[in-house]
């Protein structure tokens, strides 16, 4: 909902709520569905009642200048997400985990041109969040597998936006970062850090665009990842807390360029391109790693400890690259990542998504609204990680999607096939290195909506 109290002010309030409630396998994909009991001696079935609830509130207030320019903003959010499992057998005895969000973020815009020192837009504000987690057992008794913990992040930033002549524009920003971190079971954390960037632009003509940056970056580690304790006798792999985690900082250097052009081999065509790369040195990045083994009596094996840790000294780097061209009533698309993370002082090779192209074509039927879309998505296999268990073979994926806006009417309708094929692939992830879970199979989509 929003309202314009004047032609200068506007108040916006958004309300969301989500709620699922399931009996299903703890890992609905996973192959084996039942696992055994030792104190019944014999195998069930690993089937459990779940749930999610998630109530996110947001309210905005927005100013705007004589000119009708946006030069002012407060955001108020609340976000509480609660999940929770039911007892399953005599194994576990479940628990609810809540996770609640309190943030603000406020800015001022400032607008002056200083004529030859070129055309000044100032920026300055500030922002504050709070995560509040809180765990409790079925058995009435707390800490779970994230105990109970309160993490708060404030900052204050400035930037300006400098245009010159000649389509130069040089933006020097500032930022300051801190965090406090309280859990109920480890030592109090908090940090912060200064945070300069600048970004230098040319805009030579209205069809190019090149850019160069430099800048530090600052990330705290979450309570998740500190106090994350799961031991759970039927699990194959435990998570370790680490309440000695520190955060994670880095320079980066970026680059990149875009072109836009109308009228390239047509008067009714339009294409595009846009290219990034960027290099960073990082010191105490924060990564899932396994730090050794456990002996499963359940499984008679071996099984993986895993902790989030800090890798003292790592460099990353990686490119994207975007071209579209469309011509009248047909779009074609097509992306490229590439990312590669490295351990400098061991050279191993660090949790890094693999290569990925992306392709898509679409043709819209205009004398009845319709547009059909083909996707192809290709994804080179995960074969250069250290940690070989977190390996993944390649897989491609292809959809089909129609978006049928009615001409003059309000209905609005979506449906698509994903995963045409009905592919079986495994992707690479960081939060487990289990190669037997595949992914969702084909799958039809389809939502309806009205205008008014």
């Amino acid at each position: 909902m929003g309202y314009d109290i004047s032609d200068r002010i506007r108040i916006d309030f958004g309300q969301q709520f989500y709620y699922i409630e399931n009996y299903r396998p703890g890992n609905a994909q996973a192959k084996h569905l039942q696992i055994y009991d030792s104190s019944i001696g014999k195998y069930v079935p690993y089937n459990q009642q779940t749930g999610i609830r998630q109530d996110d509130s947001t309210f905005h207030v927005t100013t705007h200048d004589a000119h009708g320019n946006e030069d002012g903003r407060l955001t108020l959010y609340r976000t509480k997400n609660t999940s929770w499992s039911g007892p399953f057998q005599s194994l576990y005895s479940g628990e609810t985990q809540t996770l609640e969000t309190y943030g603000f973020d406020i800015q001022k815009t400032l607008r002056k041109d200083f004529r030859r020192f070129g055309n000044h837009t100032f920026v300055i504000g500030s922002n504050y969040y709070r995560d509040i987690n809180h765990t409790l057992q079925k058995n009435g008794q707390g800490g779970g597998n994230i105990p109970d913990g309160q993490q708060q992040v404030y900052g204050f930033y400035g930037s300006d936006e400098i245009k010159f002549p000649h389509g130069i524009v040089l933006t020097p920003s500032l930022r300051y970062d801190r965090y406090n971190t309280f859990a109920s079971d480890s030592s109090t954390s908090t940090s912060g850090a200064i945070l300069p960037k600048i970004t230098l632009a040319w805009h030579p003509n209205r069809n190019w665009m090149v850019y160069l940056s430099w800048g530090k970056n600052y990330r705290a580690p979450t309570i998740q990842e500190t106090n994350m304790n799961y031991i759970v006798t039927p699990n194959s792999y435990y998570f370790l807390p680490n309440n000695k985690l520190k955060p994670e900082s880095a320079r980066t250097y970026e680059g990149g360029f875009s072109y836009n052009k109308s009228g390239l081999f047509s008067t009714k065509d339009h294409a595009s391109v846009r290219a990034t790369g960027f290099y960073e040195d990082a010191t105490n990045l924060i990564q899932l790693s396994v730090i050794g083994h456990h002996w499963s009596p359940l499984y008679q094996r071996n099984e993986i400890n895993y902790q989030y840790t800090n890798i003292q000294h790592a460099t990353r780097y990686g490119i994207e690259l975007r071209a579209t061209y469309n011509i009248e009533n047909i779009n074609f698309g097509l992306s490229y990542s590439h990312l590669r993370v490295k351990d400098a002082n061991t050279g191993a090779n660090l949790l890094a998504q693999p290569d990925k192209v992306a392709a898509d074509v679409s043709y819209t039927f205009p004398k009845i609204g319709l547009t059909a879309m083909y996707s192809l998505t290709a994804v080179e296999a995960q074969d250069y990680d250290s940690t070989i268990t977190r390996r993944r073979p390649g897989y491609m994926l292809h959809d089909i999607l129609f978006d049928w806006q009615m001409p003059g009417k309000p209905w609005r309708v979506n449906f698509a096939v994903t995963n045409l094929t009905n592919k079986t692939y495994y992707m690479y992830k960081s939060i487990s290195s289990n190669n037997d879970v595949p992914e969702i199979g084909r799958s039809f989509r389809f939502n309806i909506a009205y205008k008014f």
